[in-house]
């Protein structure tokens, strides 16, 4: 009689709640994985990095083209970084999406700069060239990181201007 119609219509009222879910799940996994460049990823971070450090150019009154691991002097870096970098980050090649440079990265906030510093006289000078030689920066590695703060003293806290913090403090 009637509980029985009852019961049937609950029951199909939950297959049908059920089956809704599993469509909605379903759309939602498509839009998700779709809106993801994916495995497209990994090529974008390699033509980044190569458009960023492997661009070459003219360093200053060098008549020599080179690439960012050819920097050897602090001018040098400022025209790299204001050159291939920032030609790179601020491209006008997506006029039409302000705040992207390539199609899947998005500039969030500001630009930070971190420096990985070796400290001085961390390897081997043999006796033969101690005399000409003063120092040395052996490859980086965490063992040779210099941490000191290094740069200009601050006139307000007569320490240097640059601090080394760890990535877990700057990520605080």
């Amino acid at each position: 009689g009637w509980k029985t119609k009852l019961a049937l219509a609950k029951s199909s009222k939950g297959f049908l709640d059920f089956l809704a879910y599993i469509i909605l799940l379903a759309l939602f996994t498509v839009v998700a994985l779709r809106s993801h460049p994916g495995q497209d990823l990994l090529l974008h971070n390699t033509a980044l990095r190569n458009a960023v450090s492997d661009q070459e150019i003219f360093f200053g009154k060098s008549q020599v083209k080179k690439v960012y691991s050819d920097i050897d002097s602090v001018d040098e870096f400022w025209d790299w970084l204001s050159g291939p970098f920032v030609g790179t980050v601020l491209a006008e090649d997506f006029p039409n999406r302000p705040g992207f440079f390539y199609p899947y990265f998005r500039i969030l906030g500001l630009i930070r700069l971190r420096q990985l510093r070796v400290g001085r006289d961390t390897c081997f000078i043999p006796v033969e060239l101690a005399s000409s030689i003063s120092s040395c920066f052996a490859p980086y590695s965490k063992e040779s990181e210099e941490t000191e703060p290094f740069g200009p003293t601050s006139p307000e806290t007569g320490r240097p201007i640059w601090q080394w913090y760890s990535a877990e403090e700057l990520n605080e």
